[in-house]
């Protein structure tokens, strides 16, 4: 288990974040297939409170203050497994689980919504001399 709690305190004139941010993830890690492949299978969860988040200008690609939408708290859930063999490493992950569960609509930035449930992986292999 790994937890995060950051406690952010700023004048909201210029920058405007959280006051507070939470964070954990909840995993089983082990060696598998005869000690050779480390395995993680888990959870995350991320949240934080109610604040006004900055809005976005695509055109622009800009950030800017605005006081007419503040972003709800929402418990982010995702589940994930990754493993990692010498110099190959994947992963596998179900974003945003919390959208089976709830009505309500993720977002980091007023009017541009996160999407909804979805499934992301990777792959790294590095070739070395």
């Amino acid at each position: 288990m790994e937890n995060t709690v950051s406690f952010q305190t700023t004048d909201d004139t210029y920058i405007r974040v959280p006051k507070i941010f939470f964070k954990s993830s909840l995993y089983l890690e082990g060696r598998v297939f005869k000690k050779v492949m480390l395995a993680r299978l888990g959870f995350d969860i991320r949240m934080n409170t109610t604040y006004f988040a900055d809005a976005y200008q695509p055109v622009i690609g800009q950030f800017h203050l605005q006081d007419s939408n503040k972003i709800k708290a929402y418990p982010a859930l995702d589940m994930f497994l990754s493993f990692k063999v010498q110099t190959f490493r994947a992963f596998a992950k179900m974003e945003n689980m919390t959208d089976w569960f709830t009505k309500n609509i993720y977002f980091q930035t007023p009017d541009h919504p996160m999407p909804d449930a979805h499934f992301r992986f990777g792959v790294s292999w590095q070739f070395l001399d």
